[in-house]
């Protein structure tokens, strides 16, 4: 995990074919929440959108295209974020 210019500030290690998601939760709780939560199509998962939802963060993941259905689109993520 980085911050916003790119500087290391948290990682984990995950086992060879595990999948990186599996610990993009557990990750993310340990830092403060952010404004913006920028990540790849990995990261495209509705719990992890939906967590990120939760502590106030706009998920900014672009939708993987193997993917059917994304509950939490970022851009509906925005606007629940702008009605607050």
């Amino acid at each position: 995990m980085t911050d916003a210019v790119g500087r290391l500030i948290d990682f984990a290690l995950s086992a060879g074919l595990a999948g990186d998601i599996r610990l993009a939760i557990p990750l993310r709780s340990r830092l403060t929440a952010p404004d913006h939560q920028l990540a790849d199509t990995t990261y495209d998962d509705d719990a992890f959108k939906a967590f990120l939802i939760g502590r106030e963060a706009v998920p900014v993941i672009r939708p993987n295209p193997t993917r059917s259905g994304s509950q939490h689109s970022t851009k509906r993520a925005l606007q629940a974020k702008e009605c607050r």
